[in-house]
């Protein structure tokens, strides 16, 4: 059973995502959206990907910069550690040069509740249950990386 999901909407352009983050940054500070933490990553027309942490994790549970910044192009090459297929696959046909997207790691109890709200807004909405096992891995992977 996942013990966090990991949620990703993608816009069809470079700046919506950051948008997104901006109308959110009230609710995420207030804590009324519980997630443990969120990104803004950006893949440029000349195939660069940026990525900005936008929220500190609240808890061990979430992710820090580098940590998202792996796990993003970690499944852009199609490599997830684990993560469902399906979900690899879509965001790898979604996120392309020119778009971008809002990323954050939900809390267990929270998931179908933060899911129904990003759904409101006009993006290609992707999600995957991460486990504790899956989430240490990725960030001793992410560390082993950066050294």
């Amino acid at each position: 059973m996942a013990d966090s999901t990991v949620v990703a909407l993608v816009f069809e352009d470079e700046e919506a995502a950051e948008r997104l983050f901006n109308t959110l940054e009230e609710t995420l500070k207030a804590e009324s959206f519980p997630v443990d933490n969120a990104a803004v990553a950006t893949y440029r027309q000349n195939g660069e990907v940026i990525v900005k942490q936008w929220s500190r994790p609240t808890s061990e549970n979430g992710f820090y910069p580098q940590q998202w910044e792996f796990l993003i192009k970690t499944v852009l090459s199609g490599w997830g550690y684990h993560i469902d297929d399906w979900s690899i696959e879509t965001f790898k046909q979604v996120f392309q040069p020119g778009t971008s997207a809002f990323f954050s790691l939900v809390k267990p109890y929270a998931s179908r509740d933060i899911i129904i709200k990003l759904r409101q807004f006009n993006g290609n909405l992707i999600y995957a249950g991460l486990t504790e096992e899956q989430k240490v891995m990725l960030k001793a992977a992410a560390s082993n990386s950066s050294s």
